[in-house]
Parts: structure tokens; sequence; C-alpha cells
């Protein structure tokens, strides 16, 4: 029995010593810690720019199709069956569309450079990204990539 726990004391001995050999100064801890916060944060402002455009982008599809649409429908006189049918279309395409320009218009409200500032500044004060942020955030926006602005 002393020899099986004479074995097992110096099996945790042993095994304690890479473990101690592994720990992280914290200088270098701080140092990556830096990084990392430097990391986030560059992928923040990444996702708010991709965001906007997205929201840019929807927003002016949305209002030619959703204004081009209605003044087709006001302007058009069906007379035929097709007309018809095709005017249905059309309304539903405009309709689409609308529901388009107003997510366009709520994203870009979502992403806009005030909100973006202050989850920066929040992030740099040590604080965690919200909630909404950490959802939409993916690995693409921590590559090394550059994104025009």
């Amino acid at each position: 029995m002393k020899r099986l726990l004479l074995l097992f004391v110096s099996l945790l001995l042993l095994a304690q010593g890479p473990a101690r050999a592994q720990a992280v100064p914290p200088a270098v801890a701080d140092s990556l810690a830096e990084v990392a916060r430097t990391d986030t944060s560059l992928a923040v402002q990444r996702l708010f720019l991709a965001q906007r455009r997205a929201g840019r982008v929807r927003l002016i599809l949305g209002a030619l199709v959703v204004g081009g649409g209605s003044l087709s429908l006001a302007t058009g006189h069906p007379e035929t069956t097709y007309q018809r049918v095709s005017g249905v279309g059309l309304g539903l395409a405009t309709g689409y569309y609308a529901y388009q320009l107003i997510d366009g218009l709520v994203q870009l409200r979502r992403f806009r450079p005030g909100r973006e500032k202050q989850v920066l500044e929040n992030l740099e004060n040590g604080q965690p990204l919200p909630r909404w942020v950490r959802r939409r955030l993916r690995p693409g926006y921590f590559s090394a990539r550059v994104m025009a602005h």
C-alpha cells in the first residue's frame, strides 16, 4: 500500500513539472490580451463596415424597385388576364422590396458609426461585447484581409 501511495505521489509531482513550464509569464499574458483586444476591435470595425454596406445596398435596391413598381402599378391599365396576373406579381415583388428597404434602414441604424464608437470604447475599457455584436461576429471578420473603405 505504501508503495502504491509513493508511486501515486511521484506521478503527481512528475506531472506538475511540465504544467509549470507551460505557464505564461504575466508580461506575456498582458501582451497577448492586448493583441486579442486589438484583433477583436478590428473585427468589430470590419463587421460594422460590412453591415453598413449591406444596409445601403438593401436601401437603394428597395427604393428603386418600390419606386418603379409603384409607378408601374399606378400607371398600368390591366385589360387582359395576363396583365392582371403580372400586376399581382409586380405587387408582390414591390412588397418584398419594401421589406428590404425597411430592413436596410434598420440595419443602417443598428450599425451606425456612433454605436460602433461606443462599442469600441466599451471594449477598450474592458467591458464585454454586447450579445448582438457577438452573435454576428464570424471568423471571416478576424482574418487579415483588409476591407476597402
